[in-house]
C-alpha cells in the first residue's frame, strides 16, 4: 500500500505541475481554437510526467508518455466540445480532471507496485500537491464557479491583473488557518480575514461585492474540507 499510494502522489504531483503550473495564460487561450495550443500545452505535461516518473525508471517514463498521449486526446474531445464547454464550465473542469485522473490511477498500476521513491517522504509530496492546489487549481475552479452563476461576469477578464496571485495568498492562508488553529479561531479569524478580503479585493480590483462574498465563501470552504482531506 506504501509504495502504490507514494506512485500515486508523485503521478498527481506530475500532473499538477504540467497541467497547471507550467500552463499560461496565452496556451490557455490558444488551446480552446486550436490544435496547436493543445501541442505546446501537451509537450509540457510529456515533460512534467516523464521528468518526475523518471524517478521509478524506464516503466516510469513509458506511463509519463502514455499518460501524456491520453491527455491529448481528452483535450482533443473538448476542443470538439467546446461550444458547449463555454455554456458550463466549472461542471466540464471537474470531468475533464476525472477523466484525467482515472488514467492516471490506471497507468500507476503498470509501474512496479514495490517501487517506491525511498528519498522522499509521502508528506512532503502531500505538501507540494496542497501547494499548488491551493494557488492554482481551487482558484481557478472557483472562478470558473463563479462565472457560471453570474453570467454577466463573463464580459470581465477571467482573472484582472493580480487578482489570481491575490485570491492564490488568501487561499493558501485560509489552507492553512485550517490545519493550524482549532474549531472557534477558524470561525473567528474565517470572519475576520473575510472582512479584510472584501475590502481589499473591491478596493483593488473593483469586483462586484456580492460576487466577491460568494467567491470568499467557496474560497473559506474549499481550505475547510481541504484541511481534513489532506492531514
Amino acid at each position: 500500500m506504501g509504495s502504490s499510494y507514494n506512485i500515486i502522489l508523485v503521478f498527481i504531483l506530475a500532473h499538477m505541475v504540467g497541467d497547471f503550473v507550467l500552463q499560461t495564460d496565452k496556451i490557455v487561450k490558444l488551446k480552446a481554437v486550436s490544435i496547436k495550443g493543445i501541442r505546446y500545452h501537451i509537450s509540457f505535461i510529456a515533460v512534467a510526467q516523464m521528468l518526475f516518473l523518471s524517478v521509478f525508471g524506464f516503466r516510469g517514463l513509458i506511463v509519463g508518455f502514455l499518460s501524456a498521449v491520453t491527455h491529448f486526446g481528452i483535450d482533443i474531445l473538448k476542443l470538439k466540445m467546446n461550444i458547449y464547454i463555454k455554456k458550463i464550465q466549472s461542471i466540464y473542469f471537474i470531468l475533464d480532471q476525472a477523466m484525467h485522473f482515472s488514467v492516471l490511477l490506471l497507468l500507476s498500476y503498470l509501474i512496479k507496485p514495490t517501487m517506491t521513491v525511498v528519498f522522499i517522504d509521502n508528506n512532503y509530496i502531500k505538501y507540494l500537491i496542497a501547494f499548488i492546489f491551493y494557488t492554482y487549481v481551487q482558484s481557478i475552479f472557483i472562478k470558473m464557479v463563479i462565472r457560471d452563476i453570474y453570467l454577466e461576469e463573463r464580459e470581465n477578464a477571467f482573472f484582472k491583473k493580480g487578482e489570481r496571485i491575490f485570491n492564490s495568498i488568501v487561499s493558501l492562508g485560509l489552507f492553512l488557518m485550517c490545519v493550524w488553529t482549532n474549531a472557534l479561531g477558524i470561525v473567528v479569524l474565517g470572519a475576520l480575514g473575510g472582512g479584510i478580503y472584501l475590502f481589499l479585493i473591491n478596493k483593488i480590483f473593483r469586483n462586484n461585492y456580492k460576487v466577491s462574498m460568494l467567491e470568499y465563501l467557496l474560497l473559506f470552504t474549499g481550505a475547510a474540507v481541504g484541511g481534513n482531506f489532506f492531514f
